[in-house]
């Protein structure tokens, strides 16, 4: 697949282990390491449970889901103009970032869109660069393709 064609089902679901994986340590670890940061700079004793770590975690994955799903639906539906799947990409990060994050605020800000960079930049840099190795891990089926209309 090069930058301009539309995605097949094994991308799709290549990308989405990949947003999945990313999200997890990116987002959802990363997530509670910011919550950590928070209740330190705010000076209240930081909490720790496994239940709460483990929710963090769970939606970190799903949220990078979310955003690779999104990743791949812009190469659909708009496979020959980079610059505004670009545009529309991290916009969505940007927004459904700020929507997450209650009350917002510098100190959640500085803590948590660095995880959304970090997120956004190494899927778009994996997927980028590794769209082939990252195909040929996921099984093929009979019409891949999309059809052609």
């Amino acid at each position: 697949m090069t930058f301009d064609t539309r995605p097949t089902r094994r991308d799709w679901l290549a990308c989405s282990l990949l947003g999945v994986g990313i999200g997890t340590v990116a987002l959802g670890i990363g997530g509670r390491v910011a919550m950590r940061g928070i209740a330190m700079l705010s000076g209240t004793t930081p909490g720790f449970s496994w239940g709460g770590t483990m929710t963090v975690i769970f939606l970190g994955a799903v949220s990078g889901l979310a955003g690779a799903l999104f990743f791949m639906g812009v190469r659909l539906l708009l496979p020959r103009r980079r610059v505004l799947r670009g545009v529309l990409f991290w916009t969505f990060l940007v927004l459904v970032s700020l929507r997450g994050l209650r009350p917002v605020d510098g100190q959640r800000l500085l803590l948590f869109m660095p995880l959304v960079l970090v997120y956004g930049v190494t899927l778009q840099a994996l997927w980028c660069r590794n769209v082939r190795t990252l195909r040929s891990l996921v099984p093929a089926s009979r019409g891949d393709a999309w059809p052609v209309s």
